[in-house]
């Protein structure tokens, strides 16, 4: 099925895979646009170092980082010195997701959806995560709790889109906090989405009708 919108980080390994899959895509060629909340999670000071797992014991993080020693961080708010934690991380992909998909949900005068879009776009493993439970979190009927990070090098996946019926979405300041800081429900929410996951990490090329993918390389 051919791509209508490509999207990618600016970063080479995604960029690239986003060049790959425009050239052989068929004529009339897609759009390829480069957008930086796609970009993955960055980690400021520790970027090109090794993680370790067994940090010295008694030793403060600061003289730790001082000593180009990065242990692993695994609260969703910590992060190293000039970097993004998780949080910050989703609250970025929130926005990739309103710049990057959303718009391309078009609907009718008449309540139909438009067929025919199939938007691709080119991340990276923790920022397609972010993506995905960003994503999850507009369909309230959806499993919330769920991890969508670890995603093997060349994975894929694939989402189905749908607008509920007499939905219409909100201002993008409600829908960002929608996505970035919303409880798993809230009742008083009206349902905006229907959001199957059809493939999740698949290493394969997907043979049938693609609405999303996201790609890391």
């Amino acid at each position: 099925m051919p791509l209508t919108h490509i999207y990618a980080s600016p970063l080479k390994r995604a960029h690239s895979t986003a060049q790959h899959v425009h050239k052989h895509q068929p004529a009339p060629k897609p759009s390829l646009n480069l957008n930086p909340n796609l970009r993955e999670q960055h980690f400021g000071i520790a970027e090109g170092h090794p993680w370790v797992l067994q940090p010295p014991e008694g030793v403060s993080l600061e003289q730790l980082f001082a000593d180009n020693i990065f242990p692993v961080l695994y609260g969703n708010e910590e992060k190293f010195p000039e970097g993004e934690s998780f949080d910050d991380l989703s609250r970025r992909a929130a926005v990739g997701l309103q710049e990057c998909v959303l718009p391309h949900l078009v609907v009718n005068e008449q309540g139909k959806e438009h067929s025919g879009v199939h938007v691709a776009l080119a991340s990276h493993g923790l920022c397609i995560g972010a993506l995905l439970s960003a994503l999850v979190k507009l369909d309230p009927k959806a499993k919330h709790d769920r991890n969508y990070t670890g995603l093997m090098n060349t994975a894929w996946t694939r989402a189905e889109i749908s607008v509920r019926v007499n939905f219409s979405f909100p201002h993008r300041s409600v829908l960002l906090r929608l996505l970035s800081d919303c409880p798993p429900t809230r009742p008083s929410t009206p349902d905006p989405l229907i959001l199957p996951i059809l493939h999740l990490w698949k290493l394969s090329s997907p043979t049938s009708t693609i609405k999303i993918i996201s790609r890391m390389w």
